[in-house]
């Protein structure tokens, strides 16, 4: 039995408050669900984010097979847009559907072969490569543009015009890194058999068979290093909005300009062209030279007096001569400096050469004029310069 004031006292209790509903919060904020938000709500936000986070990494799981795939697919129509943007799943899963509708043995060999000679640029950039493709290396996915010249010919002035080309970027000079990089390579040749051996191999030398050209990717990932993109560029990537170093630099055409590729003849006309082929088969070289070495001359032994004769700089000349012969003209284009400071068309029909439309340069930009004072005026190519490909 209840006490009578404990009886009373409990009939006078009031219903207990309902709890107040949280604020709904709009727009970017900082709720914390865990502590405000009701179990129902909590509930349904964790079925929808699991249910997002399945889309995600099924979409992400898709995308990655037909990476794979995209070897099998090189003769597909839409094969460029696979290799140089992102597609939806759906298109993706079209083309792969589509493809191996046209293979009677689909269904059983793999899709992704680890190695062919795929080029991605055989239409366009670089239709004369040779690319062994591997699980190591894709020497030709990348497209390059070098310009080899010898000093005082106008090199740093074509580099800045090169550079006005749309989706180009060229760098400056690298005491002669091209040559630098080769030696990586021929060190191996000359004191090992490594890169020739066709079978695994047991003992001192014990290694298993390095794929051809795989230590392309290496060499260019070297050039590459040191032409990265501006610095405002590196310091926006990961940052929310901003484009991964991948996709700003993807299906970007890199390079540099060199005036000591010959240096010292260090190597032979053959050894460079192999050198140039075997790891940048996807490149296009511009070869300058000044024909009227007399100007030349007295214009280095102004500019360096480093002792430069008549001799040493025919010499030089003679090499780049016979380096874009042995190139062929697909790969290496010649020019001369006499020739086109004179005649701004001799440029205009190089970057036709290279590939590009609807560009025409205006004059001719003099960016070592008066000892390496930097001519601060750009010269117009052409608001509709492009490149087809």
């Amino acid at each position: 039995m209840l006490h009578p004031r404990a009886h009373s006292q409990g009939s006078r209790q009031t219903p207990p408050t309902p709890p107040t509903q949280p604020p709904i919060a709009k727009g970017i904020n900082t709720t914390n669900c865990s502590f405000s938000c009701p179990k129902q709500s909590k509930s349904w936000i964790l079925l929808t984010v699991g249910i997002m986070t399945s889309l995600l990494l099924l979409d992400k799981v898709n995308y990655m097979r037909f990476v794979g795939d995209t070897y099998s697919l090189h003769n597909h129509p839409d094969y460029p847009e696979i290799t140089h943007s992102r597609l939806s799943t759906s298109k993706m899963n079209n083309i792969k559907n589509t493809t191996a509708s046209k293979s009677s043995s689909a269904a059983s060999s793999p899709s992704f072969q680890s190695f062919n000679t795929t080029n991605p640029h055989s239409q366009s950039w670089c239709p004369f490569a040779t690319c062994h493709n591997s699980p190591l290396c894709q020497p030709c996915q990348r497209r390059y543009l070098f310009i080899l010249a010898t000093g005082r010919s106008g090199s740093t002035s074509l580099l800045k015009m090169l550079n006005q080309l749309p989706n180009a970027r060229l760098s400056g000079e690298n005491s002669n890194q091209l040559y630098m990089t080769s030696l990586l390579q021929s060190n191996l040749r000359i004191n090992t058999q490594l890169l020739d051996d066709k079978e695994d191999v047991d003992g001192a030398h014990t290694h298993n068979v390095i794929p051809a050209q795989s230590m392309s990717c290496q060499i260019q990932g070297i050039m590459n290093s040191i032409n990265p993109p501006p610095n405002k560029v590196q310091n926006e990537i990961n940052i929310t909005g901003s484009p991964s170093l991948e996709e700003y630099d993807r299906g970007r055409i890199l390079g540099c300009k060199t005036i000591r590729f010959h240096k010292d003849q260090k190597w032979s006309v053959k050894e460079s062209a192999d050198f140039l082929r075997e790891n940048f088969p996807c490149s296009r070289i511009v070869i300058n030279i000044r024909s009227n070495i007399k100007d030349q001359l007295n214009s280095m032994k102004k500019t360096f007096k480093n002792g430069m004769t008549t001799r040493k700089l025919e010499e030089m000349n003679d090499f780049l001569v016979q380096l874009s012969k042995e190139l062929g003209e697909d790969m290496a284009k010649l020019v001369d400096m006499n020739e086109w400071s004179k005649d701004i068309d001799v440029l205009n029909n190089l970057i036709y050469w290279l590939g590009f439309r609807e560009c025409k340069y205006q004059k001719v930009v003099h960016e070592n004029y008066k000892r390496y004072e930097s001519a601060k005026k750009k010269t117009g190519i052409g608001e509709n310069c492009h490149y087809p490909h």
